[in-house]
């Protein structure tokens, strides 16, 4: 995406919350999904939605949060084109209210016979 697209300026406005620069560096962590789609609600997320605790939410702590979500979540499975969450789904669940700290548990392998 170079610049925006009709429906974008409509939804967003001439001047969005999110550049298209910036939307690149949250996008390449996990690149799947409709680019447009998820910039859209990107910048309609750090536009108008706010945290649990009523704080705003910052451009930089979602490319934080979603880099370390992404980061844990690869780790976890064989598979993670299969399930780690694209970045529109995990910003429409409010995923950046949950704690992205790495769990302290242990993982216990298992041996199967």
């Amino acid at each position: 995406m170079t610049k925006l697209s009709d429906n974008a300026r409509r939804v967003l406005g001439d001047k969005p919350a999110v550049t298209l620069e910036e939307f690149d560096r949250i996008w390449s962590i996990w690149p799947f999904g409709h680019k447009e789609d998820t910039y859209i609600e990107v910048a309609y997320a750090v536009a108008f939605k706010t945290m649990l605790d009523g704080s705003p939410i910052t451009f930089d702590d979602m490319v934080k949060k979603y880099g370390s979500y992404v980061e844990i979540a690869k780790a976890r499975t064989t598979d993670p084109d299969k399930f780690v969450a694209k970045l529109i789904n995990w910003v429409k669940k409010a995923r950046y209210n949950e704690s992205t700290e790495k769990p302290s548990t242990k993982r216990i392998d298992r041996l199967v016979k």
